[in-house]
């Protein structure tokens, strides 16, 4: 089975410290996207998380990195996932967006 790649980085306004504090304190409600995807777990190292969700019947890790000025995440999704990607992604920047705002 073939994987789709997600590769993102999401630029915002605030300091390492502050992105990290917002993200850490909203991260599994904003992992709950619709009805379909239920965060499981995530796991922090200083400014970085390993973060899985399971959706769909399948489990999915992704790995979230807060910088300064910027987020970046990345992982594998399950092949159907790239016919979805655009909406993937884009529903990701909303949620990340409402975060640093």
């Amino acid at each position: 089975m073939e994987v789709a790649q997600l590769n993102m980085s999401i630029p915002h306004e605030l300091s390492q410290e502050e992105a990290l504090r917002r993200i850490r304190g909203n991260i599994l409600g904003a992992m709950a996207l619709n009805e379909y995807v239920e965060p499981v777990r995530v796991d922090w190292r200083d400014n970085a998380a390993t973060v899985e969700l399971k959706a769909l019947h399948a489990r999915i890790q992704l790995n979230l990195v807060v910088k300064d000025r910027l987020i970046k995440l990345s992982g594998n999704l399950p092949d159907g996932a790239k016919f979805f990607m655009w909406k993937i992604e884009s529903t990701i920047r909303e949620q990340v967006d409402s975060i640093l705002v």
